[in-house]
């Protein structure tokens, strides 16, 4: 089983196994890449708050593009939390940092008012090249494929490679991006290698 994106398991794979990875990566140019903001912030937002948060909005989220972003509250030192925010963004995106980190907070702010004006002990923001720096990954992709009609003229990748035993799982196959989408995109392949063991 396979978690990396096309382009990566292309990039990475020996002379034989790139054939499996070449038509998706010739069809499929462009990916989502990732721009993040880790926050240590003063916790203003209750003890029953969920901790899982999927913010969608009418105008596209300026200098990144897109129209929505997670965020993940999580736990702190006594008295804050750890949020952790992502949106993606176009691989090619030149955004400065500080675009990313206001942006991001304002999004945040949308949902928890308070958190305007919460202490923000740690701001730490990543852009595309920041997430490619980071984690090596072609293009700072995070592996979704835009969910649009030419993608889907295109062929949207399945979890199949086309070599005996390996297959593909994550936000780079159907139905793509989301938590709820890649679960549902490990089952189905999972329901194919159950349905095709001897």
């Amino acid at each position: 089983m396979l978690n990396l994106t096309h382009w990566d398991a292309h990039r990475l794979a020996s002379p034989e196994l790139k054939r499996a990875f070449a038509g998706t990566v010739n069809r499929h140019r462009e990916a989502w890449a990732t721009c993040t903001l880790y926050l240590g912030i003063e916790d203003v937002f209750g003890d029953d708050v969920a901790p899982y948060h999927q913010l969608v909005v009418d105008e596209p989220l300026r200098g990144i593009g897109a129209h929505s972003t997670f965020a993940t509250l999580g736990a702190g030192p006594q008295g804050f939390r750890a949020v952790t925010m992502s949106t993606h963004a176009r691989s090619d995106v030149n955004v400065d940092k500080h675009v990313v980190s206001q942006t991001l907070i304002d999004a945040l702010t949308a949902l928890f008012p308070a958190a305007r004006d919460a202490k923000k002990p740690v701001v730490m923001p990543g852009t595309p090249t920041t997430w490619q720096n980071f984690t090596g990954r072609s293009g700072g992709r995070v592996g979704g494929l835009p969910f649009d009609f030419a993608t889907l003229r295109r062929g949207f990748p399945t979890g199949r490679t086309g070599v005996k035993g390996l297959v593909r799982v994550g936000d780079t196959v159907f139905p793509g991006q989301s938590v709820p989408a890649c679960a549902w995109g490990a089952r189905r392949v999972v329901r194919e290698l159950i349905d095709s063991a001897p």
